[in-house]
């Protein structure tokens, strides 16, 4: 109530009470020694949930200075009662014809129907994403050779990559299970990890070569991997001399030439 305008000619009244007393001190203000029948009024309309009083706070104002539910009919007394004024000239009175007139016209026109409501086509359509936006999807080849990285020496981290590609075009890939596979044909239970730990670290005690090493060292003898990227030098030297020497070519997982 602290809001109302000067202007209002109507106030509704909800139960709250906490209002209470602005609403006997409005009471007392817009209807002057009738305080008492203004609140036992507004006590009675408020009983109910959501029940309410209405006041109209200026009873005497003319008809014309309400909010009118049909202003048609007040443009039609405006019109007759122009067109029956005698003293106005009928000059003054075509002007505000041309006034009033279009005006009726409008408020008898039907309103518009309801549009109905519609998706903008910017909407329905996926943005395109600039190419350079778009973040580009590892391949597993990569994701394999970071999961190398942590098994073997940093200094031969690089050759990695270069090798699972090199082998890749000769058809030496690796299944899901990291499995070392040659022409589609699995060695059972190996693992890669354990190829390239073997294949990049120099140990000083005499180890048994992981399981399908033997596969493996056949598949960096047929694609010729260059020596300086292998890290095991007796491995080096396994595949130097099995160059020199085809004696040298067919080894088994235990050969003496790859575990010294």
């Amino acid at each position: 109530m602290r809001d109302i305008g000067l202007n209002a000619h109507y106030i509704i009244l909800f139960r709250n009470i906490r209002d209470v007393t602005q609403a006997a001190c409005f009471g007392r203000q817009a209807f002057p020694g009738r305080g008492k029948f203004f609140m036992d009024s507004y006590k009675k309309a408020t009983e109910e949930p959501f029940s309410y009083l209405l006041v109209d706070v200026h009873p005497r104002s003319p008809e014309v200075q309400r909010l009118q539910t049909q202003p048609e009919v007040r443009i039609e007394n405006n019109i007759s009662s122009l067109l029956h004024e005698k003293e106005t000239p009928d000059d003054i009175k075509a002007k505000l014809l041309s006034d009033l007139i279009p005006k009726y016209q409008r408020v008898m026109q039907p309103p518009p129907p309801p549009k109905p409501f519609e998706i903008p086509p910017e909407l329905l359509t996926e943005p395109e994403l600039p190419l350079t936006n778009i973040p580009e999807v590892p391949l597993r080849i990569n994701i394999l050779a970071k999961y190398i990285e942590y098994a073997i020496p940093k200094t031969r981290k690089k050759y990695i990559l270069p090798i699972l590609e090199t082998l890749k075009d000769a058809n030496y890939t690796l299944n899901d299970k990291n499995e070392f596979q040659g022409d589609g044909k699995r060695e059972y239970c190996s693992n890669v990890v354990d190829l390239f730990s073997s294949m990049m670290k120099n140990n000083q005690r005499v180890l048994t070569p992981p399981t399908g090493f033997a596969k493996f060292y056949a598949a960096l003898r047929h694609v010729n991997i260059p020596l300086e990227w292998i890290g095991n030098k007796r491995l080096r030297e396994q595949l130097l001399l099995s160059d020199a020497n085809p004696a040298f070519t067919k080894i088994t997982p235990r050969s003496p030439e790859i575990t010294k």
